[in-house]
């Protein structure tokens, strides 16, 4: 099976136009309901002003109706009734193994779809490119559907959502690569460890003191990261 991550742009999808409207709003799709060309969704809008998202909802072609379900200081609980999209009517009718949206940010709705082989890949993306932009984040082989985590952050897209925010913003310079590739393949982090602080110096390049100071900061982070990923999962 192969696992696909995609970013797709809708014209007929008005959670894409509620992005597009509001770019600096994150939108959380909980769960579509599908029947037949109407599609009932339940999602979220973190950061969004009410009075903006619901004038762009109730007047786009496609919305039939619109709810406020909750709302708090930052998030607003919605259910819109709309027209079934193409790409959801095409997912459904292809022979996908599982298909799922997560999220939609500036223009842009995270899919992931599941398909058997590389003729049924080619078949919907085919499909999919038809009426709309497409774009492959990412393409892997998987020998089974779903680790008990990978489920977990499939039903739970804010998660995913947090969670791949979280890893994008890890930025390191080819230095702290550098000098951290070199502690961990050297056993600087085992016990006890095979190597010291001048020895990663001599092997990087790079003097003890720059050694000391970036595995620092990259242990700062690292920890950070941690706690970020503890408090999201719920550990």
């Amino acid at each position: 099976m192969k696992m696909l991550i995609l970013d797709v742009w809708q014209p007929d999808c008005p959670i894409v136009s509620l992005s597009e409207k509001i770019e600096e709003s994150k939108i959380y799709i909980i769960m579509p309901h599908v029947r037949g060309d109407t599609t009932r969704v339940f999602f979220t809008v973190e950061d969004g002003d009410i009075k903006e998202v619901l004038e762009t909802l109730r007047t786009h072609r496609e919305v039939k109706q619109v709810k406020v379900l909750w709302k708090d200081n930052h998030r607003i609980g919605m259910e819109v009734l709309c027209n079934t999209t193409d790409v959801m009517d095409n997912l459904l009718r292809s022979h996908v193994v599982f298909q799922r949206s997560f999220y939609a940010s500036a223009g842009f709705e995270r899919w992931v779809v599941v398909v058997e082989d590389k003729n049924s890949e080619n078949e919907i993306l085919s499909r999919l490119k038809e009426r709309n932009e497409i774009k492959i984040r990412e393409r892997r082989k998987i020998r089974e559907f779903g680790s008990p985590m990978g489920m977990w952050l499939m039903m739970n897209p804010a998660s995913y959502f947090r969670i791949a925010t979280l890893l994008d913003n890890i930025e390191l310079s080819n230095t702290q690569k550098n000098i951290l590739k070199t502690a961990l393949e050297s056993g600087y982090y085992q016990y006890p460890r095979r190597i010291n602080l001048e020895g990663i110096a001599k092997k990087s390049g790079v003097s003890k003191t720059t050694v000391l100071k970036n595995l620092r900061e990259i242990e700062s982070l690292s920890l950070r990261i941690l706690f970020s990923l503890m408090e999201i999962t719920d550990v």
